[in-house]
């Protein structure tokens, strides 16, 4: 286990479905966040996944998909989040994140 870990609160992690628009910007059609959602998922190990999407097209969020500037490809991004201390869920670390195109 690594002592450099990205690390934040309960709340910035409640927050963190807003910031990921915001992140993914340059990649977007016309810089827009407007089509782009986020959604906080429960993931094994007590972790949370956040997805970016544009539309739920099926159950597996790894086959979620947002539209990219280029209209031929669309793009898959989520984090994934756990607890430092398992026993309290006070400050998350990330675990990793991933962004294909």
């Amino acid at each position: 286990m690594s002592k450099y870990r990205i690390t934040i609160d309960e709340t910035d992690l409640s927050n963190r479905i807003r910031q990921v628009p915001k992140l993914l910007r340059p990649v977007l059609p016309d810089n827009n966040t407007g089509n782009l959602g986020c959604k906080r998922i429960s993931s094994s190990e007590q972790g949370y996944s956040i997805i970016a999407r544009d539309k739920e097209t099926t159950s597996d969020y790894l086959g979620w998909r947002f539209a990219t500037f280029h209209k031929e490809y669309r793009a898959l991004y989520f984090e994934t989040w756990f607890p430092v201390d398992p026993q309290n869920h006070k400050k998350w670390y990330l675990d990793r994140a991933y962004l294909s195109i």
